[in-house]
C-alpha cells in the first residue's frame, strides 16, 4: 500500500471513533434516511461515507448534520483540516485506488474484530 503510515493510522482512528459515536448513540444514520450503517457488516459504500464524516467533522466547525435529531452528529474534534487532506501531495500523492485499498483493509479489520468481540461476549 502506498499510503503513508500515519495517513492510514489517522484514517483508522477517525473512522473506530465515529463507529464507537454510533454504538454510544444508538444513530447509525450518516447521510441517507433510508440507509443505515451496520458496523457489524461494512459495506464500501460505508467506508467512502465515513471518509466524508472524517472529512465534514474535521474541516467544519459547523455543519447542518452536526445538529440532526435522527443522523448522527458531530463524531470528531474539528481541527481545521482541509476536506482534501488525504489527496495532498505531503500525504502521499494518493488517488482513489490507494484509498480504497485502505478503507478496504480497515473494513476488514473492523468486521473481524466485532465478529471476535461478539463471539467473545457470547460464551
Amino acid at each position: 500500500m502506498r499510503m503513508p503510515r500515519h495517513v492510514y493510522e489517522s484514517l483508522y482512528d477517525d473512522i473506530l471513533e465515529i463507529i464507537r459515536v454510533m454504538d454510544e448513540t444508538g444513530r447509525y444514520l450518516i447521510w441517507d434516511a433510508e440507509r443505515e450503517i451496520n458496523p457489524d457488516d461494512l459495506t464500501m459504500r460505508d467506508m467512502w461515507d465515513l471518509l466524508l464524516t472524517i472529512n465534514i467533522d474535521r474541516s467544519n466547525e459547523d455543519h447542518p448534520r452536526h445538529h440532526s435529531e435522527v443522523r448522527l452528529g458531530r463524531a470528531l474534534e474539528f481541527d481545521d483540516r482541509s476536506p482534501h487532506w488525504i489527496y495532498s501531495r505531503e500525504n502521499g500523492d494518493l488517488d482513489d485506488s490507494h484509498i480504497k485499498t485502505a478503507l478496504n483493509r480497515i473494513r476488514e479489520e473492523i468486521i473481524e474484530s466485532r465478529l471476535e468481540n461478539s463471539l467473545a461476549a457470547a460464551i
